[in-house]
């Protein structure tokens, strides 16, 4: 005697039906409508085509002049990309290569057959190279491919430094919305921040593209740069004297390196430090039980596809802290590293505990950055009363 009750799935029946409706296709048997595209004749099933695209749902269940027709006319899809699509629309599969490829995204794209859009953006990621990376950005573009689109900058942002010495010219000819997402990148570490302020005056002079200055250089960080390069750099170029907006951008970059201790809560996105990964880093410590050691270093994931041909770690070094330190603790907060406590060494050559400040000194500090808060106001009241007066001024002139 049975007893219970038991789900029971067939692992073959999908296919199997759909690969018996691709035949009744293939033989123009029990199909219901017939798809025209340059004059060239596809068989189909309404039920089919509905079931994987919206555009055709719409076209045979909203009463429309379509929904009773035995026969559609399509415009705007060429007869190669019906084809590829009528393929996958019934199998789940295609076979893409240059010579289809556009065909199948107009196709894809105006009978909304959005899976088969996903399949030519991982096809053309695959195929994405420094020689043609701005034409599938176009690509993406046109038909809206936000994947491939995504591809290109991640492309972009990681080659920058080997595209600019082998292929400038394209650089240069990069649409204003792709350069505009890859200098707001921040994993554009190939690049430092004064070349990639180079780069955008480069592109700005080329074909005269002032138009995006003034947006352009806000992804500049500015902050980045040392206060040497601001000066013989930015200060001393006609583009910044010329605009208002990056003078200002360059004075505010001046402030915060002036303002050492206030750079915590002074942080913007044009002094976010850019980074491809989380990094470790290694300070101060002892050598050899003798003497206190004061650089900073840190350590750089090398990339997956050089880990074979890079033998030894990618340490680097950073600026130093004033004097060597051990036994010390360490905290990042804000991206910003604290180095708190600890041993130094003293100039006798002995080693003596660092103090930390005691409530006078806290007093101090907090003293200072309220009389910085307070010469803050101070300049934007004048600065507003200057305003106001000019514009006094020119009502009184124009209305006399």
């Amino acid at each position: 005697m049975l007893t219970g009750q038991r789900l029971c799935h067939s692992e073959s029946h999908n296919d199997s039906v759909l690969a018996a409706l691709n035949q009744q296709r293939s033989d123009g048997i029990l199909c219901d409508i017939t798809l025209i595209a340059e004059e060239q004749k596809f068989h189909a099933h309404k039920a089919v085509l509905a079931a994987c695209s919206d555009y055709f749902r719409a076209m045979f269940s909203l009463c429309m002049v379509e929904s009773g027709a035995d026969e559609v006319n399509l415009h705007g899809v060429t007869s190669l990309g019906l084809k590829q699509a009528l393929e996958f629309a019934y199998t789940g599969q295609i076979l893409l290569e240059p010579g289809v490829i556009q065909d199948v995204l107009a196709a894809g794209s105006h009978l909304q057959l959005l899976e088969l859009l996903n399949l030519c953006s991982h096809y053309l990621i695959q195929e994405l190279n420094s020689f043609n990376y701005l034409d599938l950005y176009r690509l993406a573009d046109l038909f809206n491919l936000t994947l491939l689109e995504k591809a290109v900058i991640d492309f972009l942002v990681k080659h920058l430094s080997e595209l600019l010495k082998s292929r400038p010219e394209d650089v240069l000819t990069l649409p204003y919305c792709l350069l505009q997402e890859v200098l707001k990148s921040d994993r554009l570490t190939s690049l430092s921040e004064e070349q990639i302020w180079q780069l955008a005056v480069r592109w700005l002079e080329h074909n005269c593209h002032y138009q995006y200055m003034d947006e352009l250089l806000q992804y500049i960080r500015f902050g980045l740069m040392d206060v040497d390069t601001l000066h013989t750099v930015a200060l001393s170029h006609p583009l910044v004297q010329a605009s208002e907006t990056a003078t200002a951008l360059v004075n505010e970059a001046l402030e915060y390196h002036q303002s050492i201790y206030a750079q915590p809560v002074w942080q913007t996105r044009r002094t976010k430090p850019r980074f491809q990964s989380d990094t470790l880093y290694i300070i101060g410590g002892k050598k050899r039980e003798v003497c206190k050691v004061k650089e900073l270093r840190y350590f750089n994931p090398v990339d997956q596809e050089n880990a074979l041909i890079a033998a030894i770690a990618n340490w680097s070094e950073l600026a130093p802290m004033p004097v060597g330190r051990s036994h010390h603790c360490v905290a990042v907060m804000g991206d910003f590293l604290f180095v708190a406590g600890g041993e130094v060494e003293h100039a006798s050559g002995r080693t003596c505990a660092v103090r930390t400040p005691g409530q006078e000194e806290r007093n101090c500090i907090s003293k200072n950055f309220r009389k910085l808060k307070i010469s803050q106001k101070k300049k934007k009241k004048k600065k507003k009363r200057i305003v106001d007066k000019i514009l006094e001024t020119t009502s009184r002139h124009s209305r006399g």
